[in-house]
Parts: structure tokens; sequence; C-alpha cells
């Protein structure tokens, strides 16, 4: 890498972070939070998503009963025997009313949680609500509360309470400790293996470490940089998979993803649905029980499933389910809601590539992947990536006490490797595209001004 090349880099990262730091902390503070969202909720409202906890007098037999986790697929099946999943509807009609429809009901055998419902008023299908239900008790236990610690967290992780501008604000930030990361690693890996201290030393200030009174500063300087380093190198993977699967669910990058994924016809599986041709379409929709003893027949995963019910008459049942660790949802039936029939399935391999990193981003993102151990993992590198910006400013004010220059000299790439590097990246990373190319029509506007600010400073 030449001199030119370098400079570039350490300038494009150093202020990159001093930038992003602020955001990047929210981001990692809130991300921390959403991790173990499902398992604290279903601590804190347990009243709410799980049957109740059965009292210390009563038999151990009703205490098993009490409890709704089927530990493999024989009680799930024991369940739909049983009705289990149609008395939810019917408890949910018969408590709502007639003028409130279930679009939508979910089953999460992981979590020990309550069958849960998404319902809206017939004249307005949006926005939905979802509401748990308990068979076994008979009743509704409820709704979760709107505005709880987990939802504004989550709010201010994906907008910053901000809406639109928010959310643009928190994408480019996103984007942009991905190029940082990228920066990072170009510095660490071509850097000169002998004499690293000395030659860190030159380059950051074109002295030897003689030269300095504040020797300690000096010291101190190169023990936040070799943290910095330590911490950094060994996450930016880490942390790159993460935001890279975030953008998915962000405004440019996100549309432009979903957008290519559409018009290719990798989508086609959700929004082309089978038509199903009824003879008399007036006959009653089969027990939920009954459709999805019909999914489990063809092979259903009994651990995740969410089942779209019909909307009219002549729609058809849509059935998606995974198993216990992500992909999430990686097999769609869709079943005839009379008979039964299936009449359309997909698995996972059968979907586009973009379609199936849609599958994979969510619990990437979230770190549901593998389980408690990958959310402690991530967990961990969220701390990590808290400490990234507290180590920078660290080294920025140990420059500072030293007496050396604390921004790095403006520098633009030389080398035709560099440069298509940089194109690559703006055109992978739309957010840090266009901020590039604002900076580049900004810095073409003001050559004039530049230009007459020199000749006045010369004619003085």
């Amino acid at each position: 890498m030449n001199a030119s090349d370098h400079r570039f880099l350490v300038y494009w990262h150093f202020w990159i972070g001093l930038f992003v730091s602020p955001v990047l902390v929210v981001l990692a503070v809130t991300g921390l939070i959403q991790l173990f969202r499902g398992e604290l909720e279903s601590r804190i409202y347990r009243d709410i998503v799980t049957e109740s906890a059965p009292t210390r007098v009563e038999h151990q037999s009703t205490a098993m009963q009490a409890h709704p986790l089927p530990l493999g697929h024989a009680p799930f099946q024991k369940r739909l025997e049983s009705g289990y999943y149609q008395s939810a509807l019917d408890i949910a009609s018969r408590e709502l009313g007639p003028g409130v429809r279930t679009a939508r009901v979910e089953i999460d055998n992981r979590l020990q949680r309550l069958p849960s419902l998404l319902v809206a008023p017939l004249e307005r299908p949006w926005p939905q609500r979802r509401i748990y239900v308990s068979p076994e008790r008979g009743n509704l236990t409820g709704s979760l509360p709107e505005r709880t610690f987990f939802t504004r967290s989550l709010v201010l992780h994906r907008t910053l309470m901000g809406g639109t501008l928010g959310r643009l604000i928190v994408e480019f930030t996103t984007s942009w400790i991905i190029a940082s990361i990228l920066i990072g690693f170009q510095l660490w890996f071509r850097q000169k293996v002998p004499n690293q201290r000395a030659n860190g030393e030159e380059i950051i200030s074109g002295k030897s470490h003689q030269d300095f009174d504040g020797k300690s500063n000096l010291d101190r300087w190169w023990l936040w940089r070799s943290l910095h380093v330590t911490i950094g190198v060994p996450t930016g993977l880490l942390v790159i998979l993460i935001a890279w699967n975030g953008l998915q669910f962000s405004e440019i990058y996100g549309t432009l993803y979903h957008g290519i994924a559409r018009s290719t016809g990798q989508y086609d599986y959700l929004l082309d649905k089978p038509k199903p041709i009824y003879d008399d379409n007036s006959q009653p929709t089969l027990s939920l029980d009954e459709l999805l003893a019909r999914g489990f027949d063809n092979g259903m995963h009994w651990q995740r499933i969410a089942i779209q019910l019909p909307s009219h008459a002549d729609d058809c049942v849509t059935i998606e389910s995974g198993g216990e660790f992500p992909p999430s949802m990686t097999q769609t039936l869709y079943l005839d809601r009379i008979r039964g029939d299936v009449l359309r399935r997909y698995e996972l391999s059968d979907l586009g590539p973009l379609a199936q990193w849609n599958k994979w981003s969510y619990p990437i993102h979230v770190g549901t992947v593998g389980g408690i151990a990958t959310q402690c993992i991530w967990g961990a590198i969220m701390l990590a990536l808290v400490s990234m910006p507290l180590s920078a400013i660290a080294m920025i004010y140990h420059r500072w006490c030293r007496g050396v220059r604390v921004a790095p000299n403006r520098a633009v790439p030389e080398s035709l490797a560099m440069r298509v590097w940089v194109a690559i990246l703006g055109i992978l990373l739309p957010a840090v595209g266009l901020t590039m190319l604002g900076i580049i029509a900004a810095d073409w506007l003001l050559v004039p001004w530049r230009r007459s600010r020199s000749r006045s400073i010369g004619i003085k």
C-alpha cells in the first residue's frame, strides 16, 4: 500500500468513527436489550404469554398438564387430537365478538408460550393486535402492553425515535460502521510486521520515541491502540455479519434488496398464492387442528408455526413452519381450506438465493440462529462495540496531550486498486455510495472558493 492510500484509509477511518460513534453506542445498547427480549418477556409477562404456574398444593401430574410446552412431536399431536388450537380460535371469537377477525395464528413451542392471534376489526384489517389465548383456562390472557421498556428500546434501535429520518440515520450509521471495519482491516493486515511500534510512531508524528517529553502519554496511546485493535479485529467480521443482515430492514438498502428479489420472482412463493377451485365455497373451513394435522403429515415442523387464515371464501390456508433453530420458517404449505389438500409446497432449498438469505437475515441479526449460546456471543459483541469509541477517544486524548495533530491530513487514493475497492463499497452499501457522491459534489463546488482564497493569501 502506498503512502497516499494509507493516509486516505486513516483519514476516513478517523472521521467515520468520530461521526457515527454516538449512534453506534445507542444501537449497541438497544441491540443488547433486544437480544434477550423473548426470554425476558416470557418471565416478566408470564401470566399473559404462558399458562400460570400451579400452586404448591397441586399434584405433580396437574403441574405437568398446566405447562403448555410440547417437548416433542408426540405432545403436539395430542393437542391436535384434542382440538386445542381450534378452541383458541373459538375462545377469541366468543370474547372479541363478531366484528373482529383473526387473521393469523402463531405457535412457538420453544419459548413455552401460549398460541398468539393477530386480530383486527373486519372493516379495518390494519393495524393488527396480538392477543394470547389459554385453551386450558378457556379465556384470553390478554396482550402485552403497547409501550414497554422493550418496545421503546426497539423503536430507538430502529428509528432513534425520529421516524423516517431516524431510520435513514440508522442506515447510514450501520453502513459506515461496516465501511469503517473494512478500512480498519486493511490498515491492520497491510501494516509492516517488523518494528511495528517505531513505524507507528513515525506515521503518527514523524518523531522518534526519545523526542517526546511526554513519554508516558505515548505509552498510554499505544496501550489504547493495542486494545482498540485487539477488540476490533476478532469481533469485526461478526459485527459486519450482524449489521449487514440488519440492513435488510432499512429504507434504501432494504428497498433495493427486496425490489430486486421481487423483480426476479424470488418472492413469488408468497405473492403468487395458488387459487383453489371449490364446487361449493360456502362449505365450512376445516378446523385449525385438522389443517395442522394435514400439514404435520406433510412434513410440517412443529417447533414454530404461523397459520395465515383465509381472508375470503375462495382463499386457501397458508402454513409456514420452522425447526428448533433458524432460518425462520423453512417450509411453506398452501392447503385447500375445505378438503385440506396440499395445493403447493415450498422448502427452503426451492427458493432463490435472495429469498433464502432473507430467511436467514432476521435470526442472524437478533442472534437466535444458534440459541442462547449465540445470543450470549452477540451480547459480548455489543459490549465490545461500546468499548470501541471509548478506546478511540482515549487515543485522541493522549495524542492531544502530546501536542500532536489529532485529526489526520486529508488524502485521496492514488492506486487503481484502492479506487476500485472504494467504488465497489459504494455500490454494495448504497448509503456509503450516496455519502461519497455528496462529499465529491461538495468538494467540487468548493474548488473556486479555495482557489480564490489561496490567491488572496498569496497577494497578502
